[in-house]
């Protein structure tokens, strides 16, 4: 079995879309994940949330947070592909830390 390790990604979308349009974006992220072997653990809304300042010229946006298990080279891979999709105002990929016994 690959080398799995846990992820959160934060991602920010569009204040304007609507559920089905968000359902999308992230079903195409799963689809990513799932096809390199990864797994989506859970995934939360956190609804529109106003920014402190303008991004993309728009004052808020929908937030989603996402736990993963992905293998190094696809946490690679993904945050590439979260850079250039377009419905993604901005992302956040980090490694959680594992406890040490």
């Amino acid at each position: 079995m690959p080398d799995m390790r846990t992820y959160e990604l934060v991602l920010i979308l569009p204040p304007e879309f609507t559920e089905e349009e968000q359902n999308k974006v992230l079903a195409k992220i799963q689809k990513l994940i799932s096809e390199d072997k990864g797994k989506v653990v859970d995934k939360t809304s956190w609804g529109k949330k106003e920014f402190s300042y303008p991004i993309a010229k728009k004052p808020s946006g929908i937030y989603w947070f996402l736990n993963l298990e992905l293998t190094p080279e696809l946490a690679v891979k993904l945050s590439n592909q979260l850079k250039i999709t377009e419905q993604v105002m901005r992302h956040l990929l980090i490694r959680k830390e594992e406890d040490s016994k």
